[in-house]
């Protein structure tokens, strides 16, 4: 009697431990394992394509310091981990591309080449790495900015066939927000000019805007603005009182700019911004705002193209978001590296 009281026992705390569970009974939820990269310089496959290490250090190298910090590495990794995931979207948008059809010319690559080399802040850098990395400006295009070419152009077919934005949509919009559209009745600024000859040749312009933007990138690197009023700004008339504009409104800037859209850039600035490059009636300009008068709310014909610009750009996002996420539902997509760890 006593063996089967015992065996009893034995059997109700196995049943008691089965289905009440214990810390030693029960699964450790299961971590999944990182993806390991079939070769060790492999940050990221999509679909059957591969991107390599070196190619976010050349990609990401516009943004690398001279001086490398501990605080510094971190920015960098951070900026590495925007490239490559930017380059991902890019080769998604250019195997979509291929699907296409789309071709791209040798001024589409051009074009690209240029507004990766305004990247760099130091002059002259963007073509000391293509020495290091024994690539000519033709190998960098078709390596790399085919690529951002070809995605560019699929881009920009997916906007004109998917955006159209009328005044009517401006119309509500500005009626929903007129706060939005405020602006200074008049600005303060300082100003660098270039000056282009009247019956200047393309050869002069070129080296005209080739100038203006070496300045440009000195500015932006911190040179003080009235420094380079004075050791480079044509504008008699002004540099003097170092460049310095007062009280101008949007119908002053009239006499300097023909564009309107030039004209809007300028009184969207904040104190202490810089422009880019500007093409003026006399030259290329390069602007400092330094303060903005009394603000009021234009009437909605002033701002109309404003209102659609800033819609059509909402708009470009959202395509932008959206193409993503169904790209990568279509094609796999694997990070192996994170920069930052």
């Amino acid at each position: 009697m006593k063996k089967l009281l015992i065996l009893f026992s034995i059997v109700l705390i196995a049943f008691s431990l089965f289905f009440s569970g214990c810390d030693g009974c029960k699964k450790q939820p299961v971590t999944p394992q990182k993806p390991k990269p079939p070769e060790p310089d492999i940050v990221a496959k999509i679909g059957s394509e591969y991107i390599r290490e070196g190619d976010i250090d050349k990609l990401a190298s516009p943004y690398i310091p001279i001086n490398i910090t501990p605080e510094a590495m971190e920015q960098i990794n951070i900026k590495k981990n925007e490239v490559l995931d930017e380059y991902v979207f890019v080769k998604l948008l250019r195997q979509k591309a291929e699907q296409h059809s789309i071709t791209v010319e040798k001024s589409d690559l051009d074009m690209q080449f240029n507004l990766f080399a305004k990247k760099y802040s130091r002059t002259n850098q963007f073509q000391k790495d293509l020495k290091k990395w024994n690539l000519s400006p033709d190998e960098f295009n078709e390596k790399y900015m085919k690529e951002w070419a070809m995605s560019e152009k699929y881009l920009q077919e997916q906007y004109s066939q998917n955006i159209n934005v009328t005044p009517e949509d401006a119309k509500a919009e500005y009626e929903k927000n007129p706060e939005k559209y405020k602006i200074p009745t008049n600005i303060k600024y300082q100003q660098i000019l270039i000056m282009v000859p009247p019956k200047a040749d393309d050869k002069v312009k070129q080296e005209k805007k080739d100038l203006a933007e070496k300045i440009h990138k000195m500015a932006k690197d911190g040179e003080p603005f009235e420094k380079l009023v004075e050791e480079y700004s044509e504008d008699q008339q002004y540099k003097a009182q170092q460049g310095i504009l007062t009280g101008v409104t949007r119908d002053a800037l009239v006499l300097f700019f023909t564009e309107q859209e030039t004209i809007d850039k300028i009184f969207a600035m904040q104190p202490k911004e810089i422009s880019d490059v500007l093409e003026g009636r006399m030259g290329f300009y390069i602007i400092k705002m330094l303060s903005k008068g009394e603000e009021k709310v234009l009437p909605f014909e002033k701002v109309e193209q404003i209102v659609i610009e800033l819609l059509k750009k909402d708009k470009q996002e959202e395509i932008r978001k959206n193409l993503r996420v169904t790209l990568e539902k279509e094609t796999e997509v694997i990070i192996y590296k994170d920069f930052r760890l």
